[in-house]
């Protein structure tokens, strides 16, 4: 299992998660809003709020997600971490394949 950790705007966040589990190249996201961000962009430090997004998939879909996610999202530069999750129960992993089964 693969887990995808990303930040977006506050308003964008749900919409990208919902885009991703619609098209099963997610099984599932978890959207932690009010999330203070301060960085270094353009020559300016920047000090804004958004939402951190932790989504979880397979290893076959980890590429098709992440390209699908810097395609739909709204910044010039998406920091978008990929992660392998040590383990899971057996019972949420078997959970996670059935959702990203294609129809």
């Amino acid at each position: 299992m693969r887990v995808i950790l990303f930040s977006s705007s506050e308003r964008q966040a749900p919409l990208l998660v919902r885009a991703l589990v619609d098209e099963r190249l997610v099984a599932c996201g978890n959207v932690f809003p009010g999330v203070r961000a301060i960085y270094r962009w353009q020559g300016r430090v920047e000090d804004e709020t958004e939402a951190v997004v932790i989504a979880e998939t397979s290893d076959e879909l980890v590429e098709r997600a992440t390209t699908r996610l810097r395609a739909l999202h709204d910044y010039d530069a998406p920091k978008i971490l990929v992660l392998e999750a040590a383990s899971s129960a057996a019972a949420y992993s078997t959970w996670l394949r059935e959702q990203l089964q294609q129809e």
